[in-house]
């Protein structure tokens, strides 16, 4: 049947894990196995020599640490076996044994380092058995040998060996057997070494079997007492064959500074040599040494001569010379060498005159392989270029390498120029910093052609920018085909070296070296001409686009509030009106974006948390018979605003001015509306239909005509009344809070809470101090509201009974503080927080406002942090005006400053 099938197959599914299972603990308990096995190998190995008991010690010492790492593996495989009994495995006998012996290893492996380490103490007792005998007991001389050192016979024998040579060289005189006693120096000097590297060997081994190092201090004293002996022979045998080749050897072939060199270490080593005790007191070798330091001294007054006549810089010039001053004709020949200017020629004798045009020749040469290494260096550089995006022309980069190389070349060859010794090579040297400044010149325009191409390129590109700037377009394509040309000659010269590009472009050409660089140098004057021609080119186009940027900036003042190449990137795709959007925020205090409809007429407004506020609505169409004259001309004098913002076919900056009136337009209607609405509903009610900034401004508006009219009809007992009105209304928007708000309108009441205590407070503390009278400066000192209703208000209401539209009304809002009044901005504020208003915070806003009314700038003082920018900011709000903060910096200017003066 099918469910026997299946039970069937289920259990082999079931066996076949089981098998993979017990496969994988297999092979588990095998790697265990493999690696704790090679360990008890390596710890069962035997050791040959003290070298090898040393490494398996420490071997051993890391075993443990090992097996404590492979305990968790270890448990894991028994509690896998422990499973697979569980579920009845059969198991064979090799499964059991792999079993077990996992199971047993720390324990094998503990028990193996036991016997090892009673087998390397008897392996290390056998090792020191076998030193001893290889040593016997042989007594040096008590009076440096502080115990009996076990020192083997053979040691023993060339050490003393050793010794007695060492003696027989405190009787060794004949400077004729200088070769044989410098070759037995060497010798012994050999088997000293050899001794002492044997003392170290015996050291290491007595560590390794825990054994007190023997000290070999005798060996050490024979060594020091052989040490100038060794130098002074073999010193003296290294200065006779230099001597012997000093004099012989041709000034050609000679390395003065080598000879000078050697000279001073060698007298350095006699010196030393001599003021040993072991030559001091040996009154005949003391005289060897002695002789041989002044026959140095003897040499030296030699050496201005070799480092003169030897030096490289010598050439046939400072030869004609030397000849023409010694009145004899000196020529570097390869027979002409110390011995023969000093015998034939008496060079000794006018060793000031050939010492002095020897420093020369040196200086002079300085400066040639100076010229040369500037020249070598620029052969491996080159001009790098990359692609610029998709203009399928190239830019310069890593330049700085090459202005750096440039600068430090340029300052080195005007040392050059001030040297006195640059006589031979003045016009190289100027020859090669007119090059060097060239180069920079024209690299200098190069990369301030580049900036200024880069910079335009992208905005030139835009046929929209062409179109309006047609003379600027026209300009710049001539400088962008000079520049095409100039990278596509780059490009042509790329695996050539900078020198090549610069000077030798024109080699194909059959001119001489010299004609061929005066040919280049025009060549290039004239590229540095075109670069030059360029820029000056690209500032006129440059100048002519601020013109433009300013003509647009001055139809719609906003537009300085942003950088050029925001307004460029605005400009530069006016056909698409949505380009704009990620710009608009920067214009308006808290338009994040507008609301296109689906014939990309505007809206609507939309702020960062996304309030959407809608423009008001177009007035309905009169019939025919409705018109009069006076409505007509009416209607025309306002067309402007009647009609919808079509950005499609105005100029971006134009239509931008209409969204800002529209702005205005929509605020005051919605404003208006609140305003009516406030005393026609209950207050939560009304907050959630409201506006962000309609409900903060109407609830101002409305609490500064209510304590008014409180002041003017009660006195006293009024504002008492008042406040406790104020803290039900209170209650009531506390207790909206705690209910279910949606996210903007929780926003608005969080908001209208901070201004809601604070007005509280202000009316509480009218009451303590018995305000009676709307004069008093305790109220007129607080930021009132005024709603100045149009006097024509209610005649267009009954003109208009059958419209609901409010947008032709012309009341407005007047802000006041003590003497001053401002009108509200009607600037778009959306859903934003207030500030807590202190006593400080009212003082500054009274402090601004005045300065305001008098036509004064006001300045807050303080700490930083303390809130001054927040504090205008807010002030700002208040007033619905754009706040625009502006911070310190290099690229700031004027324009953002003095922007109104421009519109004007």
């Amino acid at each position: 049947s099918i469910c026997t099938s299946l039970c069937d197959k289920h259990r082999q599914i079931a066996q076949k894990e089981l098998q993979l299972f017990a496969e994988r603990t297999r092979n588990k308990c095998q790697e265990i196995t493999n690696q704790l096995s090679a360990a008890q190998k390596q710890i069962k190995k035997p050791c040959e020599n003290v070298e090898k008991l040393v490494e398996t010690r420490a071997f051993i010492a890391t075993v443990p640490n090992v097996v404590s790492s492979l305990q968790p593996q270890i448990n894991d495989c028994m509690r896998r076996f422990d499973i697979l009994e569980q579920f009845n495995f059969k198991f064979d006998r090799s499964d059991i044994r792999v079993r077990w012996t996992t199971f047993a290893w720390p324990k094998n492996i503990n028990d193996t380092i036991q016997q090892a380490q009673t087998v390397l103490l008897e392996v290390q007792k056998d090792h020191l058995k076998e030193l001893r005998q290889q040593q016997e007991v042989q007594p040096l001389t008590t009076t440096t040998i502080k115990r009996v050192h076990l020192i083997s016979v053979e040691f023993v024998n060339d050490f003393n060996t050793a010794k007695i040579d060492v003696q027989d060289f405190e009787g060794l005189f004949d400077l004729q057997k200088l070769p044989m006693f410098a070759e037995k120096a060497r010798g012994l000097q050999k088997i000293l070494t050899e001794l002492q590297l044997k003392t170290q060997t015996f050291n290491q081994k007595e560590v390794s079997l825990d054994v007190q190092p023997t000290d070999y201090q005798e060996l050490t004293a024979v060594m020091k007492q052989f040490e100038p002996f060794y130098t002074l022979w073999t010193t003296a045998e290294n200065w006779s064959k230099a001597h012997g080749r000093y004099f012989i050897q041709s000034f050609q072939e000679t390395d003065p500074f080598q000879v000078e060199k050697e000279v001073d270490s060698l007298h350095k080593a006699f010196i030393k040599t001599l003021r040993s005790p072991s030559i001091k007191n040996n009154v005949k070798v003391s005289q060897i040494c002695q002789g041989f330091c002044h026959q140095i001294e003897k040499f030296k007054p030699h050496m201005p001569l070799i480092v003169a006549l030897g030096n490289d810089g010598m050439r046939d010039r400072h030869w004609e010379t030397l000849s023409q001053k010694l009145g004899m004709e000196l020529k570097p020949t390869p027979d002409l060498n110390l011995r023969k200017a000093l015998n034939e020629y008496k060079l000794d004798q006018h060793i000031a005159v050939i010492s002095k045009e020897g420093e020369k020749a040196a200086k002079e040469f300085e400066i040639e392989k100076a010229l040369d290494k500037m020249e070598a260096q620029w052969q491996g550089v080159q001009f790098v270029v990359e692609p610029h995006k998709n203009t399928k022309t190239y830019r310069l980069s890593e330049v700085d390498v090459i202005m750096q190389q440039l600068d430090e070349h340029r300052v080195a060859t005007q040392a050059m120029q001030f040297s006195i010794f640059k006589g031979p090579f003045e016009t190289r040297i100027a020859d090669w910093d007119a090059k060097l400044s060239l180069i920079s010149e024209v690299v200098d325009e190069w990369l301030v052609v580049q900036r200024n191409w880069l910079h335009l390129q992208p905005i030139f590109e835009s046929a929209d920018i062409m179109k309006q700037l047609p003379v600027e377009g026209k300009k710049f394509n001539q400088v962008d085909r000079m520049w095409r040309q100039a990278m596509e000659s780059v490009i042509y010269y790329i695996h050539f070296n900078l020198i090549f590009f610069f000077f030798l472009q024109r080699k194909n050409k059959m001119y001489t070296v010299q004609k061929q660089e005066n040919i280049c140098i025009r060549y290039n004057n004239g590229l540095l001409l075109k670069f030059k021609d360029a820029t000056r080119t690209l500032e006129q186009v440059q100048k002519g686009l601020s013109d433009y940027l300013n003509t647009k900036r001055a139809a719609f003042a906003r537009f300085y509030f942003l950088s050029d190449d925001e307004l460029l990137q605005i400009l530069s795709q006016a056909k698409d009106v949505t380009a704009v959007q990620p710009h608009i925020k920067k214009c308006f205090e808290n338009i994040h974006k507008l609301e296109f409809d689906k014939n990309l007429q505007i809206t609507a407004m939309l702020s960062a948390s996304e309030e959407r506020f809608p423009f008001v609505k177009l007035a309905k169409k009169k019939r025919l018979g409705e018109i009069t004259l006076p409505s007509l001309f009416f209607s025309l004098l306002l067309s402007p605003l009647d009609t919808a913002i079509n950005p499609c076919s105005l100029p971006v900056e134009t239509w931008l001015g209409e969204v800002e009136k529209m702005m205005v337009r929509s605020l005051k209607t919605q404003l208006h509306k609140s305003l009516e609405e406030y005393n026609a509903m209950a207050r939560t009610e009304w907050i959630k239909r409201s506006f962000g900034q309609c409900v903060l401004t109407s609830s101002q508006v409305a609490w500064t005509n209510e304590v008014e009219q409180a002041l003017t009809e009660g006195g006293r007992k009024g504002v008492q009344n008042y406040l406790e009105k104020m803290k039900k209304e209170m209650s009531a928007t506390v207790e909206m809070v705690r209910g279910k708000l949606d996210k903007l309108v929780r926003m608005n009441v969080g908001a209208l809470v901070v201004l809601d205590v604070h007005n509280l407070n202000t009316v509480e503390m009218m009451c303590q101090k018995q305000v009676e009278n709307v004069s008093d400066f305790m109220w007129i000192s607080q930021l009132r509201y005024y709603y100045l209703k149009d006097e024509n208000d209610k005649k267009k209401k009954t003109n208009n009974n059958n419209s609901n539209d409010s947008s032709d009304n012309d009341s407005k809002i007047i802000v006041k503080m003590v003497q001053a009044d401002f009108p509200y901005g009607y600037e778009y504020q959306g859903n934003s927080p207030r500030l807590v208003i202190t006593p400080l915070t009212e003082r500054c806003y009274m402090t601004l406002m005045t300065a305001l009314q008098l036509h004064l700038g006001g300045a807050p003082v303080g700490p930083a942090g303390t809130g001054k920018t927040e504090t205008v900011k807010d002030l700002a709000k208040n007033v619905a005006k754009q706040c625009v903060v502006f911070n310190c910096s290099d690229s700031l200017g004027l324009h953002p400053f003095f922007f109104k003066k421009k519109k004007k």
